[in-house]
C-alpha cells in the first residue's frame, strides 16, 4: 500500500500537528504491511457480502464458525485444535488487498501466532497472499489489520493457521476481509423468537439474530399495540435487552426489527404484563447448584 503524496501548503500556513506526525513515521519507517487497530484501506469487508463460511473441523454451535464473520467479537470462534483453516467462499469474486483478526476475550495463548492468508479462484490450488509469523495481541479484542499488493479477483480467501500462542485450542473474535467488489449487501433477515419476560419493573427481551448483514435493531414499544414508540436502537448482533423502569401491572407490547443498507427486515413481536409491586412470598433462584425455594425477602 502506497502512502498519500504530502502536500505543500501556502508559506506561513502551519501543518496540522497530526498530519505532521504521521507524515514523519511515514518517511522515516515506511509504510508497513501491519498496522494495528487501523482499518487501512477504503474497501468493502466481503464477508458482509453474499457467501459461505467454512472451517477445517465443521465447528458448530455458539463458538462455531459462523461467529468469526458476525461483526461483533464478543461472539467468538472457538475449536479444539491449534492449527487449521478458516476459509470465506464469496458468491462474486473480489480482489482483495487487506484483511484483520481480531483476537477473543480471553486465553491469550489460543490466539493464532503463525499463518497464511491465501487465496484460490476454484477452491484448490491456493495462492498466498500474506504470510505472518509472531504475532501478538495486545489484550482481549484487539484488531490487527494486515495489508499487500494484489489485482487478482478470488472468490476463495483462507486463513490458514500453523500454530497459535502456545494453546492446543484456538479462538478468533472476528475476521474481516477487505476488498473490491461487484457484489452488494443484502437486505438483513427477521429476528425470530421474540420473547419478553416480565419482572416488577423491568421485562427481559431475548430473539435470535438470523443475520450478519444488519447495522441495528429497532427496538419499538406500545401499550395498546397500535401506537410506536422507538424505545431504542441496538448494536448489530444484539440478542438481547432489560426494558427498566418501568410501572409495575403495565402491558407492553414490543416489536423489533433488523435495519441494513440495503433495507430493513420484518417485524418480530411480543407482548407481556409487568408483574405486581407486591413482592412473592416464594421464588426460585439457580446458583450452579439444584434449585433452592427462598422464603424470605428483606427490602
Amino acid at each position: 500500500m502506497r502512502a498519500d503524496p504530502i502536500r505543500r501548503r501556502p508559506p506561513g500556513t502551519a501543518l496540522p500537528l497530526l498530519a505532521a506526525v504521521a507524515a514523519i513515521v511515514l518517511l522515516v519507517a515506511g509504510t508497513p504491511s501491519h498496522l494495528a487497530g487501523v482499518h487501512l484501506a477504503a474497501a468493502v469487508d466481503i464477508t458482509d457480502t453474499p457467501g459461505t463460511i467454512t472451517d477445517q473441523w465443521s465447528t458448530t454451535g455458539d463458538e462455531g464458525i459462523e461467529k468469526v464473520i458476525d461483526n461483533t467479537p464478543y461472539r467468538k470462534y472457538f475449536t479444539y485444535s491449534g492449527a487449521g483453516w478458516i476459509q470465506f467462499e464469496a458468491t462474486t469474486a473480489a480482489v482483495v488487498t487487506s484483511y484483520a483478526v481480531t483476537s477473543a476475550n480471553d486465553w491469550p495463548d489460543r490466539n493464532p501466532r503463525n499463518w497464511v492468508f491465501e487465496a484460490s479462484t476454484t477452491g484448490s490450488g491456493w495462492t498466498p497472499l500474506d504470510t505472518q509469523s509472531n504475532q501478538t495481541f495486545i489484550t482481549g479484542f484487539h484488531r490487527n489489520t494486515y495489508s499487500f499488493g494484489n489485482t487478482t479477483a478470488y472468490r476463495y480467501y483462507r486463513l490458514r493457521v500453523t500454530a497459535t500462542n502456545g494453546s492446543v485450542n484456538m479462538q478468533i473474535g472476528e475476521w474481516q476481509i477487505y476488498g473490491t467488489t461487484t457484489a452488494t449487501t443484502p437486505a438483513p433477515a427477521a429476528p425470530t423468537g421474540l420473547l419478553a419476560t416480565a419482572a416488577t419493573d423491568q421485562i427481559r427481551l431475548t430473539w435470535t439474530d438470523n443475520t450478519r448483514w444488519e447495522t441495528a435493531y429497532r427496538l419499538e414499544r406500545s401499550t395498546n399495540g397500535t401506537t410506536w414508540s422507538t424505545a431504542y436502537v441496538l448494536p448489530a448482533s444484539t440478542t438481547k435487552f432489560h426494558n427498566l423502569k418501568l410501572p409495575a401491572g403495565t402491558h407492553y407490547y414490543y416489536r423489533l426489527r433488523a435495519e441494513g443498507v440495503a433495507g430493513n427486515s420484518g417485524y418480530a413481536t411480543a407482548d407481556t404484563t409487568t408483574l405486581s409491586a407486591t413482592p412473592a412470598t416464594t421464588w426460585t433462584e439457580t446458583w450452579h447448584a439444584p434449585n433452592e425455594t427462598l422464603t424470605r425477602y428483606r427490602s
